[in-house]
């Protein structure tokens, strides 16, 4: 059901020190599976200077499961690969579930 699939694409740019200038961008696909249960799978891709031959092109930069039995109850399974300082800022968790 296409109606509970949604995604987003976020870009960062930034510059360090010596004037690298580097880029990330993240896609995440989000679906609701049934109403307590929603899966979030995120790609990113590294851009930029430092990214160039060094192996930080495409990769897996999160997964994630939340588990809502209750109104108040929520249970959130994280994982994230944080390769670039440009990801300290990206907060990807689900919140409230169905949001």
């Amino acid at each position: 059901d296409s109606s509970r699939l949604r995604v987003s694409t976020t870009v960062s740019v930034g510059t360090g020190w010596g004037g690298r200038t580097d880029a990330l961008q993240v896609t995440s696909l989000s679906y609701q599976l049934a109403s307590p249960l929603a899966v979030r799978l995120s790609v990113g891709n590294a851009f930029g200077s430092s990214a160039v031959g060094s192996g930080r092109g495409m990769f897996l930069e999160g997964f994630a499961v939340a588990y809502r039995p209750h109104p108040s109850f929520q249970i959130n399974v994280d994982y994230r690969d944080v390769r670039s300082p440009l990801q300290y800022s990206n907060t990807s968790g689900f919140g409230t579930l169905g949001r």
